[in-house]
């Protein structure tokens, strides 16, 4: 599949049928006979043609792995080295662990402690002096293994200590472990090669800025760039699953998009939340009679059908809330007279995300 919306090309179409169909008749007109279906002959034509086809197939690939369209893998890695730009690492998961402590004098949990979990190591990263008299101390750790393997362990499931310390009697995650991700994909990364050139510019233009920051973290899924006064620059970035960035991903944005190399030396930059807007839908639906013997493999489809839907609508900014979108994906799985409240578009500012919460009511069966 070609990528930005293009038109597929093909630099060779030919397939084995065809290649068969020129060969046969090449040889009967030099050979003045017919070949049958179970002639040897026209058996090892056919053994060529297959070959021929996958040497074509072959050729049409390499030769789309030259197009940004279509490169993957190590293909587009080299596109990239031609733009400076590199493929983004993977980034380990990220949860604040708390220590209760019941210390007689001053002591020192060192960087690198670590606890456990399904053989994955969340370890702290700065050396913390505890002082007497406290109940407790909330220290960020951050998973050994880069990439996804350390997100989603909700609070409290963090708890086994590795290395033992004096005056620890727990040690727990008080946040849901987030922010760890794979090398970026294939799409992410033709995307920011594509507007790198953006990036060549001095005057520093608004998909410069956006580039700049999608550079900065996997993270980021949208940005919005912003000049409310001249020379001054905002950049609002948005996260995955619509979330707020986090200091440290709002301090690696800035200092990408705030560099004396990427920036106007006139440009005021900083980074800013994006708003998040809360909304409420509330929603009732129906399924025919003839389904009544997969119902409730329907009310899970159409459930999902709306989990969809609200991390869709708070995966950009500025996307408004259309019900018209949740009502399309309900009836996509089966859903039949759906009832939305408020069923009303509503129009969302370019720097806010709309986070909705959907009520879902399913009212039973009608007739077809």
């Amino acid at each position: 599949m070609s990528r930005f919306n293009l038109p597929e090309i093909n630099f060779v179409e030919l397939d084995a049928a065809e290649l068969e169909r020129l060969g046969v008749t090449k040889f009967e007109e030099l050979m003045g006979e017919t070949l049958s279906e179970s002639d040897p002959r026209r058996k090892m034509l056919q053994s060529v043609a297959f070959v021929g086809a996958m040497l074509a197939n072959n050729i049409d690939f390499t030769a789309k792995q030259n197009r940004l369209t279509y490169a993957v893998d190590n293909y587009l890695e080299h596109i990239g080295a031609g733009k400076n730009v590199d493929r983004l690492a993977p980034v380990a998961a990220k949860t604040m662990v708390r220590y209760n402590v019941n210390n007689p004098e001053e002591f020192t949990i060192p960087a690198g402690h670590r606890l456990s979990i399904n053989d994955l190591y969340f370890e702290t990263q700065v050396a913390t002096i505890v002082e007497i008299g406290v109940e407790y101390v909330d220290i960020q750790s951050v998973c050994s293994e880069p990439g996804t393997a350390g997100n989603d362990f909700l609070p409290g499931q963090i708890t086994e200590i590795v290395d033992p310390l004096p005056w620890v009697s727990s040690a727990v995650n008080v946040t849901t472990s987030s922010g760890g991700t794979d090398w970026e994909t294939d799409d992410a990364y033709a995307e920011r090669i594509r507007t790198a050139n953006e990036n060549l510019s001095t005057a520093g233009p608004e998909l410069g800025y956006e580039y700049l920051a999608k550079s900065a973290s996997q993270n980021v899924i949208d940005v919005h760039v912003d000049s409310p006064a001249a020379v001054e620059i905002v950049i609002t970035p948005l996260m995955i699953n619509g979330e707020a960035p986090d200091e440290d991903e709002k301090t690696a944005i800035l200092a990408a998009c705030n560099a004396r190399s990427a920036r106007p030396m006139t440009d005021l930059v900083s980074v800013a939340d994006p708003v998040i807007t809360n909304h409420t839908i509330n929603v009732t639906y129906y399924l025919p009679q003839s389904l009544v013997a997969q119902e409730a493999i329907y009310q899970t489809a159409v459930g999902y059908s709306v989990d969809d839907y609200v991390l869709w609508q708070k995966s950009k900014l500025g996307r408004g809330i259309d019900p018209s979108e949740l009502y399309a994906r309900m009836t996509q799985e089966g859903a039949k007279r759906i009832s939305v409240d408020p069923n009303t578009y509503v129009s969302v500012a370019d720097n806010e995300v709309a986070h909705v919460a959907v009520n879902l009511t399913y009212g039973g069966l009608i007739n077809d």
